[in-house]
C-alpha cells in the first residue's frame, strides 16, 4: 500500500480493517516517506524495503494526483 497526503486516512483505514481478523494473514509494508526527508519515495526505497514481486500480491496506491501519475500512470503507460 502507497499512501501520501489525503491517500494515509483511506490506507489506514484499509489496514485497520483488515488487522480486525485475526485469522487474516495478509502481510502489509509501510514505507514511511519521512524517515528519509523530502520529497518522493523512490523505486529505490520500495525495492530495499518491501518484497519482490508474486503471483498473490496486490499494490494499492492512494493519494494525490503526482503521486498516482508517478507510480501509477507513467510505469503502465510507457510515458
Amino acid at each position: 500500500m502507497l499512501a501520501g497526503g489525503t491517500g494515509i486516512t483511506l490506507i489506514y483505514q484499509m489496514m485497520r480493517v483488515i488487522r480486525k481478523d485475526p485469522g487474516d494473514k495478509i502481510k502489509m509494508y509501510v514505507v514511511g516517506g519521512w524517515q528519509y526527508s523530502l520529497g518522493f519515495i523512490t523505486k529505490s526505497i520500495l525495492r530495499d524495503r518491501i518484497p519482490g514481486e508474486s503471483d498473490d500480491a496486490l499494490a494499492l496506491a492512494c493519494g494525490l494526483p503526482p503521486m498516482i501519475i508517478r507510480f501509477v500512470v507513467q510505469p503502465n503507460s510507457g510515458i
